[in-house]
């Protein structure tokens, strides 16, 4: 991937975090649930757009190793690139486990199924 399509890819996830929590809502949360509640949808909504980082990485991984022609270089880049949207899609699975295993030792319950689509954040 070259350097100008890495900037506005890297940029546009940072701004789509830091952008999402105030768009879901127009109140800051006042109650521990509420809290909670948006820490949950941060990481939902970060967990997708990994999940999509590592979709476009995966295409564009495979579109550099189909036209590699037998270059060793291109086919290096292609396999890095794979690599690097496994970590991506590992990083997304990690979002959701993590917080039910730290209910689990809390003791608290979590829910870990992903959101579908009745909360008016999505």
């Amino acid at each position: 991937m070259n350097l100008k399509l890495k900037n506005i890819v890297v940029k546009s996830v940072i701004v789509g975090l830091v952008a999402m929590p105030f768009l879901a809502f127009a109140a800051a949360p006042t109650t521990v649930d509420a809290v909670l509640n948006l820490v949950k949808q941060v990481v939902n909504i970060a967990a997708y757009l990994f999940f999509i980082v590592a979709a476009l990485f995966i295409i564009l991984a495979a579109f550099t190793y189909l036209t590699a022609a037998g270059d060793e270089e291109k086919v290096k880049k292609a396999k890095q690139e794979l690599t690097y949207a496994v970590v991506a899609i590992v990083i997304a699975a990690l979002a959701f486990a993590i917080p039910a295993i730290l209910g689990t030792f809390v003791g608290i319950s979590v829910p870990t199924t992903l959101p579908t689509g009745t909360n008016p954040a999505f």
